[in-house]
């Protein structure tokens, strides 16, 4: 597993984030409730433009997931979610070990682990690029969403994503002092534990999320 940096008010991360429904292609359709009722169409609200915009209102190819979406699909990494976006190819490269993710969209991308070269599809944490293939398969931990932005972003998300850009999102802290816990048991020793934080320091004013991951065992 990659370890993971900390961003937006995050302290010791180790993971990262949620989204999907392809603009103008697929739309995220209401699930039923209990009891039958229709819930209508989700909205889901992206920040591709650096700005908060609905999905459906962005001019731009993208798959948006959603932290219930994620859960919804049991994903754990990042590329249990790539898989399942339109146009998108997502492999561990075996050329330097298996946290190293090959992304490509629309058949650019870069398979080359050499830190001498940079990925044709951008990998963004909470906005912040990461230049490298090598341990970019992200846990989806405590994930608010993951977008995924077809096509070339030079304009939006920088000149090395010429094929397209992987933008993963924390959920912000809010003071609300809430948190979980998860710890998963399996064959061949595996023991796993996650966990998130939210607590304020100054009413209103500073606020801190912590969120976390460790692997033990396959």
């Amino acid at each position: 597993m990659a370890s993971k940096s900390s961003c937006t008010g995050k302290i010791g991360r180790q993971a990262l984030l949620g989204l999907g429904a392809t603009i103008n292609s697929m739309f995220v359709i209401g699930a039923f409730a209990q009891g039958g009722e229709s819930r209508g169409i989700d909205q889901i609200v992206v920040t591709a433009q650096f700005r908060e915009q609905n999905l459906q209102d962005v001019p731009l190819s993208i798959s948006a997931y959603s932290a219930e979406m994620i859960d919804a699909r049991g994903a754990v990494e990042l590329g249990d979610i790539a898989n399942t976006a339109p146009n998108v190819v997502f492999t561990e490269s075996s050329l330097f070990n298996s946290s190293a993710a090959a992304i490509s969209i629309r058949g650019v991308g870069q398979f080359d682990f050499s830190f001498g070269f940079e990925p044709g599809v951008g990998v963004y944490l909470d906005d912040v690029y990461y230049p490298t293939i090598v341990g970019a398969q992200f846990d989806l931990i405590d994930a608010e969403r993951v977008e995924i932005l077809r096509g070339p972003q030079g304009t939006l998300s920088g000149n090395s994503s010429i094929g397209g850009a992987v933008k993963l999102y924390s959920k912000k802290p809010t003071g609300s002092g809430n948190g979980y816990i998860k710890a998963s048991v399996g064959r061949f020793d595996r023991l796993d534990f996650e966990g998130a934080v939210d607590f304020g320091i100054v009413e209103d004013v500073l606020a801190v999320r912590l969120s976390g991951v460790l692997h033990h065992g396959p």
